[in-house]
């Protein structure tokens, strides 16, 4: 199996083989917090979890260089896209908080789309596109927050209204 890694300065490094992440474990270019992508499935995830690579104990944790990242991985024979947008986002959160938000808030509309969106949001960090992924979670958790917000003042309404017909009747 190949993997892509993220480097610290968002770029993509490889594909290389399980061999060669271990070299650069040993060289203190991946880390166990190291982020990387699988090549066939485009599933990210961090270093630690790929099995076969032993990570080296120290007492500050893993070795940090301080020498510039592109240096590290840097082979002739292959391009280097930028792919690192920020931090990789929990979608699963924004599938949550969309579900709620359409089925207990009362405003199913609002949540159907912030449910989209956060399928949307989970699809892009699946296949690796973190800056999509970003855009697409804050997109959905707004309309989760929408649907959520009129579904309490359509609540409030109800019971407002219910309060002014036994003060009238």
């Amino acid at each position: 199996m190949r993997y892509y890694v993220i480097g610290s300065d968002g770029q993509r490094y490889g594909p290389v083989d399980v061999t060669q992440l271990q070299q650069w474990v040993n060289e203190g270019r991946v880390t166990r917090t190291t982020m990387v992508v699988e090549e066939s499935s485009g599933q990210q995830y961090a270093a630690n979890i790929i099995a076969g690579l032993i990570f080296p104990m120290t007492q500050g944790g893993p070795q940090q260089s301080q020498q510039d990242p592109s240096q590290y991985y840097a082979r002739p024979g292959f391009g280097q896209q930028p792919l690192y947008a920020g931090p990789v986002p929990n979608t699963g959160l924004s599938i949550g908080l969309a579900i709620f938000s359409m089925l207990c808030c009362g405003c199913m509309p609002l949540g159907i789309v912030a449910l989209i969106y956060a399928i949307q949001a989970n699809s892009a960090a699946s296949r690796g596109d973190i800056g999509e992924a970003n855009r697409l979670d804050g997109t959905s958790r707004t309309w989760s927050y929408w649907s959520i917000g009129v579904g309490i003042l359509c609540t409030g309404l109800y019971f407002a209204a219910g309060v002014l017909g036994q003060l009238g009747g």
